[in-house]
């Protein structure tokens, strides 16, 4: 069954899917080409997303009702704010950057709308239309 609900939304969306599958960004990303200062200006950013998510998970997590899915969601939150901000901070290592090069660096404006997005539907919503 969920072959064909994936089959189904793929082809519902197959263009949007291309569009995001062929974007410069990430062909060169994947061909190696990617400038190196772009390479650290997503890093930079991306960092910024996944503190925000952080805090989303968290807040999604004081909604619920369920213990275990509360504790799954946290479970989530805490391997993302261990396991994947120690790659990040080994990976700022080798470009260069420190942790307080990422908090002195303001998020750009699109970031910033889209963590404002995050939070606000975790903070006001239900915990289902946040996750």
């Amino acid at each position: 069954m969920s072959n064909r609900i994936t089959e189904l939304l793929r082809n519902q969306v197959g263009d949007v899917w291309l569009r995001i599958v062929n974007h410069p960004f990430v062909t060169e990303l994947f061909n190696g080409s990617l400038p190196l200062e772009k390479f650290r200006y997503y890093i930079v950013q991306d960092y910024n997303y996944l503190i925000t998510l952080t805090r989303c998970q968290a807040l999604i997590a004081s909604k619920l009702e369920n213990p275990a899915a509360m504790r799954r969601v946290l479970e989530l939150a805490l391997a993302d704010v261990t396991t994947e901000l120690e790659n990040y901070n080994r990976l700022l290592n080798s470009l260069g950057l420190s942790i307080d090069d990422v908090v002195k660096t303001r998020p750009s404006p699109t970031n910033i709308a889209y963590m404002n997005f995050l939070l606000t539907t975790c903070a006001l919503g239900s915990p289902y239309e946040a996750w």
